[in-house]
């Protein structure tokens, strides 16, 4: 009824529900990719936008043309996440953060492959092995899922319960983000492109994640964030030394983050899938 001239698909079911109705009508089908899926379901479209470098290599080994795909990555609102001064004193006032006191934020799905619990083994270690900051730093690990009792055990068993404490799942992180001076990201597997670590350089917050997937894309290691390796919580830990004994480099690359954020803005995002769009329907003779 509505005769588009393009169908825009997101996730791999409406991509292939959207392809056969695009193919059967005649209707170019442009269909954005956030994970790594499986070739079938984006057979009919006329062009997949990989959100990320990662997730563009993937759909190469598939056997999917490099012309017909297009790196758009996901964008993030730059003004909504700028750091509210105000809101920051209260959130951390909530929490009983002192005005010079570190606060580590991770937040997330709490599933396995997220690997805070490599996060949490890290922190602890840094603690041991620099007690010096013992007070002077905390961790605060927001999110909910099948792995919180795993979380709140592990926390036990190395005694980190004054150090380390889980939160529910907030509805809205800016506050958090505000609060935080410092974000860890410690999957396991590869993301295809995160919007919680974009949101948190967006809010100022550099971060730590390990190097994978579409993370790649977003930090640039020792300019606007950290990269570690995947389960390595002993070079996890050297990086929060690094980072939380020099309040200058924390300072520095927290500009070079909320500066990197702003290549993601909405505007420039919008305005490449436009352009998308239009090639598009200047080929859509090709695609009928």
């Amino acid at each position: 009824q509505f005769k588009p001239d393009i169908i825009h698909t997101r996730l791999s079911s409406a991509a292939r529900i959207g392809g056969w109705w695009g193919k059967r009508l005649g209707v170019p089908v442009v269909a954005t990719i956030d994970k790594y899926p499986k070739a079938y379901y984006y057979k009919n479209a006329a062009m997949i936008i990989p959100c990320s470098s990662a997730v563009k290599d993937h759909m190469s080994r598939l056997g999917f043309k490099d012309d017909m795909m297009l790196v758009i990555h996901n964008p993030v609102d730059n003004a909504r996440y700028l750091r509210d001064a105000r809101v920051r004193a209260a959130k951390r006032e909530e929490l009983g953060v002192r005005a010079v006191e570190l606060m580590i934020l991770a937040a997330g799905r709490f599933v396995d492959w997220k690997g805070f619990e490599y996060a949490i083994e890290a922190y602890s270690l840094f603690l041991k092995q620099h007690q010096e900051y013992c007070g002077s730093t905390r961790l605060c690990v927001v999110g909910d899922g099948p792995e919180k009792q795993k979380y709140a055990a592990l926390i036990s068993s190395l005694g980190m319960q004054e150090s380390v404490k889980l939160y529910p799942f907030a509805q809205d992180i800016r506050p958090w983000l505000w609060a935080a001076d410092l974000f860890i990201q410690p999957s396991q597997e590869p993301e295809g492109f995160s919007l919680m670590l974009l949101e948190a350089m967006a809010a100022g917050v550099p971060a730590i994640a390990t190097d994978i997937g579409g993370t790649t894309d977003i930090i640039k290691d020792g300019e606007n964030g950290w990269l570690t390796g995947i389960k390595d919580y002993k070079v996890l830990s050297e990086k929060i030394f690094t980072i939380v004994s020099c309040r200058d480099l924390l300072e520095r690359t927290s500009a070079a983050a909320c500066g990197s954020a702003a290549l993601f803005n909405v505007t420039d995002i919008a305005a490449r899938t436009i352009s998308c769009y239009a090639k598009i329907l200047g080929q859509k003779g090709r695609c009928r």
